[in-house]
């Protein structure tokens, strides 16, 4: 009875050796998935931001826009939170120099 019992026991052993190893090779495929998928969600993020935030600058100033400028833009302007889930966003807009009017071709409206 004592060896049926060593074999039990050391045929137990395996198994749970086994299914750990296993269940650690689907947790490291799985968490490479969401971490993938973290990485996409930033990535539209910020093309969002991109998109929107050239919508607000070519707004006219009287219907809330930026006048065809950044400066002073923020996030709030296009309801958009300043972190997320999984990423935190900032707005930095440096100094914009000035544009030249005389270059030809130029059909800026503003000008």
């Amino acid at each position: 009875m004592g060896q049926q019992q060593l074999l039990l026991l050391v045929l137990g052993a395996i198994i749970v050796t086994i299914a750990i190893a296993v269940a650690i090779n689907i947790f490291i495929s799985r968490s490479g998935a969401i971490a993938e998928q973290y990485l996409n969600d930033t990535i539209n993020d910020c093309l969002r931001i991109g998109q929107q935030a050239q919508a607000w600058a070519r707004k006219p100033a009287i219907l809330g826009g930026g006048e065809w400028s950044f400066v002073g833009f923020n996030l709030s302007y296009i309801n958009f939170p300043e972190s997320t889930n999984y990423a935190k966003y900032q707005i930095q807009v440096k100094k914009q120099r000035q544009h030249d009017c005389n270059r030809k071709n130029d059909h800026r409206t503003n000008c």
